[in-house]
């Protein structure tokens, strides 16, 4: 047997990697402002500022941004390794910002070459069960109080239903929420449906260009507060 043979249905490491890219957001992406006065609550590790969703049908693929601030020394040793999690046989990554805001300055983390994959048994795992890999940037020197800014695109490369999209959204409940962001971009002609709860929680729909951009704000969202035992799949109501 070859010395470089792998184990089967091993992830071609090289190959996922290279469905990794770091460069700015495309120019249908907006980016949303975000307030860095929300205070901490009850003692929480993170504060999240803004968590932000943005999906372009055309192109078949999902904005994220989030941004945090680190309130300990928990918060702090957690997020020191950033991970993201893809699935490189029906998806690329295109790396935006992994950076710290602190005192004024920025210091970025997302450059070329500095992501690399998980070396653990559970990333081969979760690619023989899903497909999945899982990216990992480790970030040196982080403090608390800093602010850290992820943003990314993940293009969809579906094998099936290629011309059909949904999606459930529901906010992040394990941590408050300063501002969360949900829209979807579709092109003339395009009619999707949706169904927001409570009902009354309904999208603003405006012009984008030759496109029309749904979009669904929320402010100061509390933590969801479940009683103990609650199952994991059982969804709080907001």
């Amino acid at each position: 047997m070859s010395n470089d043979a792998s184990a089967p249905n091993q992830p071609d490491r090289e190959a996922a990697l290279q469905q990794v890219s770091y460069c700015p957001p495309s120019e249908w992406v907006k980016l949303h402002a975000y307030s860095t006065e929300l205070p901490r609550k009850d003692g929480e590790p993170i504060t999240r500022l803004l968590l932000d969703e943005q999906h372009d049908l055309s192109s078949q693929s999902t904005f994220f941004r989030i941004v945090q601030r680190l309130e300990n020394m928990d918060a702090v040793q957690n997020l020191s390794q950033w991970r993201l999690s893809f699935e490189p046989n029906a998806q690329s990554v295109q790396l935006h910002h992994v950076r710290v805001h602190r005192d004024g300055t920025q210091i970025e983390f997302a450059k070329e070459g500095a992501a690399h994959l998980l070396q653990r048994e559970e990333n081969l795992d979760s690619f023989i069960l899903h497909g999945n890999v899982t990216l990992l940037i480790l970030l040196e020197d982080i403090r608390v109080g800093d602010l850290l800014e992820c943003s990314y695109t993940i293009h969809d490369q579906p094998q099936l239903l290629s011309n059909h999209y949904s999606r459930f959204c529901r906010p992040a409940g394990d941590f408050q929420t300063g501002r969360f962001h949900y829209s979807v971009r579709c092109l003339p002609g395009e009619k999707p449906s949706w169904r927001s709860q409570p009902e009354d929680w309904q999208p603003v729909i405006e012009k984008d260009g030759d496109s029309q951009r749904i979009a669904w704000t929320l402010e100061n969202l509390d933590r969801d507060k479940l009683e103990p035992n609650t199952p994991a799949d059982l969804l709080p109501e907001r």
